[in-house]
Formats: C-alpha cells, sequence, structure tokens
C-alpha cells in the first residue's frame, strides 16, 4: 500500500512537471522578442507570389535586375515559361532584397515565381531555425556547416565556392535538389553583411587553405576532405533554398553565383 502510494504521488507530481513545463514553454514563446519575425520565415518556399512574400515580409527595400548585381547567362533574364511553370511567355529575373529589424532577405523572382531566398540574421541573437523541404536543421548562428549538413542525414553539399579577402570575407555552398527532394534546392553562406561577431566561428586558416585549393582546381567547386576542417569550424549567418530547374537553377546550383549574391551591395 506504501509502495502504491508512492507511486501515485510520483504520477501526480510528473503530470504536475508536465503541465508547468508546457506552461513554461508556452510563457517563453509568448514573451520572444523575435517570434514574430521567426514565424515569417516558416512559411518560405520556391513558387510564391511577390505579394504573398510582401504580406510576409513587408515591402521590400529595392528591386533590380538579378544579372545587374550578379553575372548570370542571358536566358536567365528570359527563359522559356516551361522550365518554370509561369504563364508568361518569358519573365525577367529580378532580385528583391528585404529588411528586417534583424535580417536581411534576397528573394530571386522569376516573373511572379519566387525561384530562390536567402535569409541572413544581422543579430547575435537573431536565431531563426534553418529549415528546408519542411524539415528543422538547426539555428542560424548557433550550428556549424558541418551540423547542419550533413550530419542530418542530408549529403555533403555538391558545391561550395570561398573569398577570404580582407574587406568582404564570404562563402557559399549548394546542395542539389532533384527529384528526391522534389527539385527544391537548399543554400547555407555566409554574407559579409550579416552578423559575423563573437559566438559565430569562421576559421580563417581553413578557409584560405580551401581557397587555394579552388584557386589550383578552378574546375572542382568541392573537395569534402579539404572543405572538412572549415565546414567543421565555421557558422553560416545565411540560409535559403531554391527551385532547382531551368535556367535558374543552373543559376543557384553554381556556388559562386550564390557567394556573389551574397556579397551584393545592401543600404540600410
Amino acid at each position: 500500500m506504501i509502495l502504491a502510494a508512492i507511486v501515485a504521488a510520483a504520477a501526480v507530481a510528473g503530470t504536475a512537471f508536465c503541465i508547468l513545463s508546457g506552461v513554461a514553454s508556452a510563457a517563453r514563446e509568448d514573451t520572444d522578442p523575435f517570434r514574430a519575425e521567426y514565424a515569417a520565415f516558416a512559411p518560405l518556399r520556391a513558387g510564391l507570389t511577390p505579394e504573398y512574400v510582401e504580406s510576409l515580409l513587408g515591402v521590400p527595400e529595392s528591386v533590380g535586375s538579378l544579372c545587374a548585381v550578379t553575372t548570370c547567362p542571358p536566358e536567365t533574364e528570359a527563359p522559356a515559361a516551361a522550365a518554370l511553370g509561369t504563364d508568361a511567355a518569358t519573365s525577367p529575373a529580378t532580385l528583391h532584397v528585404y529588411l528586417g529589424d534583424h535580417s536581411i532577405v534576397r528573394a530571386v523572382f522569376q516573373g511572379r515565381r519566387l525561384a530562390g531566398y536567402l535569409v541572413t540574421t544581422t543579430s547575435r541573437d537573431f536565431a531563426p531555425a534553418i529549415t528546408w523541404l519542411g524539415v528543422d536543421l538547426g539555428r542560424l548562428g548557433r550550428a556549424t556547416f558541418r551540423d547542419v549538413l550533413p550530419s542530418n542525414g542530408a549529403p555533403e553539399p555538391t558545391d561550395a565556392a570561398v573569398l577570404v579577402g580582407s574587406r568582404l570575407p564570404s562563402y557559399a555552398e549548394v546542395l542539389m535538389g532533384g527529384g528526391a527532394s522534389r527539385y527544391e534546392g537548399f543554400l547555407l553562406g555566409s554574407a559579409p553583411v550579416g552578423y559575423s561577431g563573437p559566438g559565430l566561428e569562421w576559421d580563417v586558416e581553413a578557409a584560405r587553405v580551401f581557397e587555394e585549393w579552388q584557386r589550383q582546381n578552378p574546375d572542382r567547386g568541392l573537395d569534402p576532405d579539404v572543405a572538412r576542417r572549415f565546414r567543421g569550424a565555421s557558422m553560416p549567418n545565411t540560409f535559403g533554398a531554391f527551385r532547382d530547374e531551368g535556367p535558374l537553377g543552373a543559376y543557384f546550383r553554381d556556388a559562386e553565383n550564390v557567394r556573389l549574391l551574397l556579397t551584393s551591395a545592401v543600404e540600410f
């Protein structure tokens, strides 16, 4: 009888603890100063209209031609509609930049459809979930590149590009989509205009080794063995996704294009 009473008391205590824990968790979410901004990123995916993206992120700070910012093939300006699922015969690629209180979002539209986007944190405390295909891969600014890929079961990146330069060090890596991921590719990077201070690691020496390897092997974008040290000791401040088909899919599959996009000027 005594043992039964102890078990019953423990069960009651456990239930009470679960209830209190749930209440505490809900209270934390309600008081999270970034909850609205985090929620705005959750619905982002390729194929959205400009109006819907504006309903999430507000009016863009700037809108311009993608090819005016980075080098891209002529067909990126007006590719065939069939490859993009759009109604127009041709539709130019445009870059929309959204500035939040703690983030920058670069969104590339093909006509009226979102072809790809990049979310960059500009604050050490702002750490949105890194998501791909509805899966949470960690928090931006809290995990290394290798923590995100491939430790979550995803394969190694298919391409990467790094520039250590004294003024604008930057890095981008791409994971191609294809049929297995419903033609949705994944992006990670370090943007120079973004948070890069204490608490967000960047292994300069490992980056230099990787940069030198790329200089000597211009036709090979990524050697996992060469990149391993940098990826395991450095953290992204940017994540994103893209529709992996058509001319813009080819544009995003090239990590150097993504890196250049991340270095494009942004005025606060």
